[in-house]
């Protein structure tokens, strides 16, 4: 059983150690045929995303990377010119912009989200306690339910602020990150 345990160990530690040796250039590259690898069909070109499949695709390679080492972004263009320079530049701006803003309303969501239940907990505690004095005793099923309720909400309050925001928090710097990454564009 331990010498199970001590294989997984190992295979786990040289898992970690590959992943770290193939992401130590920092470098994300990526491979463009045309415009529908990179941008999104539904975008207008005053307002140009990227395409789904391409942001996920780096996000999961960013993933990989610290969130302190800097990002560069290399893009293998077919068809190389400064129009489409500046289209996929602004792509990726517009993505990862609207990325960060609507993580950021996230944010603050859960910020909201975790004071009500703070305080509708803190509510039902002061509630149960109150009416403590003014029922009879004999009702402790009611007195322990609102406990209950009350001790819910309460920690319901502390995972949503400590726990769901650093998550949200951890998804914004990553997008952030990759807004700031420097492009440089090759030919194929």
């Amino acid at each position: 059983m331990f010498e199970n345990a001590r294989k997984l160990r190992q295979l786990q530690k040289e898992v970690k150690e590959y992943k770290t040796s193939k992401t130590t250039d920092k470098i994300l590259k990526i491979k463009i045929a045309d415009d529908s690898d990179v941008l999104s069909k539904y975008s207008l070109k005053d307002n140009l995303t990227l395409n789904n499949e391409l942001c996920e695709f780096i996000e999961k390679k960013v993933d990989y990377t610290s969130l302190n080492d800097d990002l560069k972004i290399q893009l293998y263009v077919d068809d190389l010119n400064d129009e489409s320079k500046e289209k996929y530049n602004q792509a990726f701006k517009n993505t990862y912009t609207d990325k960060i803003a609507e993580k950021s309303k996230e944010l603050n969501r859960y910020k909201n989200l975790s004071i009500i239940f703070l305080l509708t907990g803190i509510f039902v505690l002061i509630l149960s306690i109150f009416l403590k004095y003014f029922i009879d005793e004999k009702v402790v099923i009611l007195f322990e339910s609102l406990d209950i309720v009350a001790w819910v909400f309460i920690w319901e309050a502390t995972d949503t602020y400590f726990i769901a925001r650093k998550v949200a928090l951890y998804q914004q710097i990553r997008y952030y990150k990759i807004l700031k990454a420097d492009f440089d564009f090759k030919q194929i």
